[in-house]
């Protein structure tokens, strides 16, 4: 999700304002932080997944969890976070099914459900009016 992302939704319906608020709040960390110019949705992610599978491009790799030092805080009280590592050479006997991209078609898709406010439609899930 970028910026021009956000300003297409924000212009098709002021009723998303209150999402679109976080959302861009959510867009600054990212590019303050990481540096990057967007954001994934992460649950809207695994919905589509759920969705239809082959959309995404997943391999099944092994994971992990370690603590390592905190790259979003500069507070010497907070040195270490959880992160979640994933990749194939890791010496683990937990493997997981990691997807790494969506098809470009999900991104339209997506932005076009959401101005319409059929969000659920992503999870298969329709409520009165949403059609």
């Amino acid at each position: 999700m970028r910026a021009v992302d956000l300003s297409s939704l924000r212009a098709s319906d002021a009723s998303l304002a209150w999402v679109l608020d976080a959302a861009s709040d959510w867009l600054a960390f990212w590019k303050n932080k990481p540096g990057v110019e967007g954001f994934n949705h992460f649950d809207t992610l695994a919905v589509g997944y759920a969705i239809s599978p082959p959309g995404f491009r997943c391999d099944k790799l092994h994971v992990g969890i370690e603590q390592r030092s905190d790259d979003t805080v500069t507070r010497p009280d907070i040195r270490l976070k959880p992160y979640l590592l994933v990749e194939q050479s890791l010496p683990r006997h937990q493997a997981a099914l990691y997807c790494s991209e969506a098809q470009p078609s999900f991104h339209e898709t997506l932005l076009k459900l959401l101005a319409k406010h059929e969000y659920f439609a992503l999870a298969g899930v329709y409520y009165e009016g949403s059609r």
